[in-house]
């Protein structure tokens, strides 16, 4: 069908789009440095103790969670980036399609 091949796109809603995965972002950004800053610890003085069950514990726990603060830390920024090529794209086919129906109507006039 010919319909499957036509694009098109409102620019406003793209550009809504985009302003609500930024909104998006800026929640995953607060929540991210939020656990970041809940679950630090002093290296010197952590949580579970200096002792045999502690250390047994670090060596379960780290590394997990910093992989996990960093995957969060990542989602944010990812949201970020994604927000920001999709206001970009938003307003640049809205000046884009703005520009083409200008000339077409200024064509028109001649």
């Amino acid at each position: 069908m010919a319909e499957d091949r036509v694009f098109a796109a409102e620019p406003d809603s793209v550009v809504r789009g985009g302003d609500v995965t930024d909104r998006i972002s800026q929640i995953l950004e607060r929540l991210s440095h939020g656990y970041a800053d809940e679950t630090s610890w002093d290296a010197g003085n952590p949580p579970w103790g200096i002792g045999q069950l502690g250390t047994v514990f670090a060596k379960q726990y780290v590394q997990p969670h910093s992989e996990l603060r960093d995957a969060v830390s990542a989602l944010a920024a990812a949201m970020m980036g994604a927000a920001t090529k999709t206001l970009t794209s938003g307003l640049s086919f809205s000046g884009a399609q703005d520009h083409a129906v200008h000339e077409i109507e200024s064509r028109g006039r001649r």
